[in-house]
């Protein structure tokens, strides 16, 4: 009776059900290196300055490229000093341009991703040839250009206004 209130029935040994193993326990630390806790998993961010600059920068940027076409309009209503307006207008497109391209590399070193610094390395050398077409008055390259360059411009600050602009690339 001894023997079945210990854990014997009957001469029949009981065993505990079978589990699948665990994962293996982690290597011993080496000897003198310091103890850490593992750090808590937690979403990473990129830095909020920096997409709020590229936000502001790519947001002046459109408004500044949908002025373009607003003021050659009036330069056709027969207003003809603005031209002059246009052009100044197209040089501060190159200086947004340019400051939207270090917003955008802050953004990118802060952890962003890459592609809106190419996009805007590329809106930069189609701006300046832009003005170029501008000031030789080929109309035929100038004005279809243009369209894109604004079309291009509108995508990129819709883009900033999206979440993604707040998501480091893994």
């Amino acid at each position: 009776m001894a023997e079945r209130r210990a854990g014997n029935l009957g001469g029949v040994e009981s065993t505990p059900p079978a589990t699948a193993p665990g994962p293996p326990p982690p290597p011993p630390p080496l000897a003198g290196a310091p103890v850490h806790a593992p750090r808590p998993a937690r979403p990473r961010r990129t830095p909020r300055a920096g997409a709020w600059a590229l936000r502001v920068t790519l947001t002046l940027l459109a408004l500044a490229c949908v002025g373009q076409p607003l003021s050659i309009g009036r330069y056709l209503d027969g207003d003809y000093d603005a031209v002059g307006l246009h052009s100044g207008n197209a040089v501060l497109l190159v200086l947004l341009a340019t400051a939207a391209g270090v917003a955008a590399l802050v953004w990118w070193l802060g952890g962003g991703h890459p592609v809106p610094l190419v996009l805007l390395v590329v809106l930069w050398f189609a701006l300046g040839f832009q003005m170029g077409m501008g000031y030789t008055r080929n109309l035929t390259i100038h004005i279809p250009l243009g369209v894109a360059l604004v079309a291009a411009a509108l995508a990129l600050a819709g883009w900033s206004w999206t979440g993604r602009v707040f998501r480091r690339v893994p």
